[in-house]
């Protein structure tokens, strides 16, 4: 696995500049993040927003953040809560739900008093009008909404970047594809986000690829660890 030394950061820092992200170097890679409650206000026990990996970065525009989340094999994104088919009837959150610009038609918010609406909102991360006519976010839109959300909140400067990433398979057409367009299910989250760029997908494959094309080789052949990640992750 790659450490988090002054070596692994300079390597993902390539490797995440050749995908073509805004990264020149990075300050800081947390695996399994966990934010605080006070960004959410939702952590309660195992529950809560989080991300599989948080990395800070210097950028053109200053530190920035990208907040990741990998679907090696789930085929599909975290729902709404109150959404769910296990939801009981009086507690479930009814298709075509208004959420409203502040949302106050929210159940997580009017319920639970949780944080997604204000941070959306003190962030500007989503078109204007997005959840007046009816809330996108019971279905899969959900997971790619809090996630994009979170990176927003994370930034150290609101004029910094900020970036979600969907690392994946590219077999794994089932998290990626709506109605059967390639990347669907990312473009559709584009489409409501003021920053379609603060939105990426990362092929598993294009990552490995651009690690091994950066890493120098007597660290490669001493570690063996590109040799785990294809073994573990990359599909033959």
């Amino acid at each position: 696995m790659l450490q988090e030394s002054d070596g692994g950061k300079a390597v993902l820092a390539s490797a995440l500049g050749d995908l073509g992200l805004p990264i020149e170097a990075v300050s800081g890679i947390q695996v399994e993040y966990t934010p605080d409650n006070s960004i959410f206000a939702d952590q309660q026990g195992q529950s809560g927003v989080d991300c599989d990996v948080l990395v800070r970065f210097d950028g053109l525009k200053g530190r920035g953040v990208l907040v990741s989340e990998t679907k090696s094999v789930e085929e599909e994104f975290s729902t709404c809560g109150f959404r769910k088919k296990a939801a009981s009837d009086e507690r479930r959150c009814p298709e075509g739900t208004i959420a409203g610009a502040d949302g106050v038609g929210c159940a997580y918010q009017e319920q639970k008093g949780f944080l997604y609406w204000q941070r959306t909102r003190e962030n500007a991360t989503l078109h204007d009008g997005v959840a007046e006519s009816f809330c996108p976010f019971g279905g899969f839109l959900w997971q790619l909404w809090v996630n994009h959300t979170l990176a927003h909140a994370l930034r150290e400067e609101a004029d910094s970047t900020a970036i979600f990433a969907v690392c994946a398979p590219k077999a794994n057409t089932r998290v990626l594809d709506l109605e059967s367009r390639a990347l669907g299910k990312i473009d559709a989250f584009r489409e409501l986000a003021r920053e379609p760029d603060s939105v990426v997908f990362l092929a598993v494959e294009d990552v490995v690829a651009a690690l091994e094309s950066v890493t120098p080789a007597d660290f490669r052949e001493r570690s063996h660890w590109l040799e785990g990640l294809r073994a573990r992750y990359l599909v033959a």
